[in-house]
């Protein structure tokens, strides 16, 4: 898709390692305490070369927050690549819940405090990632159960908070949040209005982009 692996990559680790995540302790523990027959969970692989990311964010177009307004959504977001906010690393995320632009609040329940981040290698890199039909599967929601693995190592750097706009500049925060806002609207409306869950990145030049969306459960 005009980004081939370069010759000499050595991608196979990455390839083979998302195939045997399938078959983890804790993957198979969760299909057998479902229910799930081996052979009905399938795992497809994504190669996508991994974005040059400032910020990584997950949208949940209708919050799930308990007293949470219908039409508000729960937007998180981190320093770096999403591995860090799906992962069960130290600190928190930038939580908030987001309303509609026509007097929709936005109220900030955690500021961002993951002590490091994750960040695209300098010469880039691509990312195997793990596909399964999980989701499609009823009573069994696979989601996080199987990796996803990048070819090259990426850095672990400690986040500056210090001078981090997330955390002391209340505008560029909040243009932010209300951009993902939209960004969430406009996918759900792809979906005939059905709430998402939205992965996505945030480039270096503050272009969105989104990795996946999959049905709110």
């Amino acid at each position: 898709l005009g980004a081939p692996i370069p010759a000499g990559v050595e991608w196979q680790r990455a390839l083979k390692g998302v195939w045997a995540s399938k078959w983890t302790d804790r993957a198979v523990s969760s299909r057998r305490q479902m229910g799930v027959p081996e052979d009905n969970l399938v795992l497809a692989v994504l190669v996508q070369p991994l974005a040059f990311a400032s910020y990584a964010f997950v949208i949940h177009t209708r919050s799930p927050m308990a007293g949470a307004n219908k039409e508000d959504a729960l937007v998180e977001v981190v320093v770096g690549l999403g591995e860090s906010l799906v992962s069960n690393s130290p600190g928190r995320a930038l939580s908030a819940s987001v309303g509609p632009a026509a007097g929709g609040a936005i109220e900030v329940h955690t500021y961002p405090s993951k002590p490091t981040g994750v960040f695209t290698p300098e010469g880039g890199t691509h990312i195997f990632r793990s596909d399964s039909n999980g989701e499609d599967l009823e009573g069994f929601a696979g989601a996080g159960l199987y990796d996803s693995i990048t070819v090259a190592p990426c850095p672990h750097r400690p986040v500056a908070y210090a001078s981090e706009p997330l955390v002391f500049d209340a505008a560029f925060r909040n243009k932010l949040l209300r951009r993902l806002f939209d960004l969430g609207r406009l996918v759900e409306a792809n979906f005939n209005g059905q709430p998402q869950d939205i992965e996505g990145a945030v480039l270096k030049d503050g272009s969105l982009v989104v990795l996946q969306s999959r049905p709110q459960v």
